[in-house]
């Protein structure tokens, strides 16, 4: 029963997440922290983490991880599939239906309301995230603000922004100088 819980969560998820893997995020946020109750934003937030450095796609890393952590290997698989089955019935319905009417203009006003709608998702999601990560208290207050995490996601930021390094090496680093700073200083 829990296997099909988890692949019916992630067929939702998919079924309403347009723009990619980054609109997901706040989708899979609010089913697996605030409805299912499997985990809480600061494991999610550890999650997504653990997503950047693999490779593959975001969306089916994030089922694969949330399924194995719910129901083993077998839930893994589950939230896997249920994470494919969506995205592959509306690209062959999507495909059929753009070869015949894409050079009618609403087309292209909806795509533009869909690119609004995802920046909209991912947005929130940055903001929540933020706030877990630069306020760990829980608490946003200038007193309870993470000076060390602030430094770390200005430094990752410019870098990344500016292709000063790769951003495989940028979170890497993040990672090493995070957990330097805890094992030598505290923080």
């Amino acid at each position: 029963m829990m296997l099909l819980k988890v692949m019916f969560s992630f067929i939702k998820v998919c079924m309403l997440s347009f723009g990619g893997g980054y609109s997901a995020i706040p989708l899979v946020a609010n089913e697996i922290v605030d409805v299912q109750k499997w985990m809480t934003y600061a494991e999610y937030a550890d999650l997504l983490a653990l997503d950047e450095l693999t490779p593959g796609p975001i969306m089916i890393n994030c089922a694969t991880f949330v399924g194995m952590k719910v129901a083993g290997l077998p839930g893994a698989f589950a939230a896997t599939l249920g994470c494919c089955i969506p995205p592959a019935i509306f690209c062959f319905i999507l495909d059929l239906v753009y070869r015949k009417y894409r050079e009618v203009p609403a087309v292209a006003v909806i795509l533009q309301a869909m690119k609004c709608m995802s920046l909209a998702l991912v947005t929130t999601t940055v903001i929540q995230l933020g706030i877990n990560i630069l306020f760990p208290a829980g608490t946003v207050a200038l007193a309870s603000l993470d000076i060390f995490s602030l430094v770390l996601f200005v430094l990752a930021f410019i870098f990344v922004r500016k292709d000063i390094v790769n951003p495989i090496l940028v979170l890497l680093g993040c990672g090493v100088l995070r957990l330097a700073g805890n094992l030598l200083f505290g923080f």
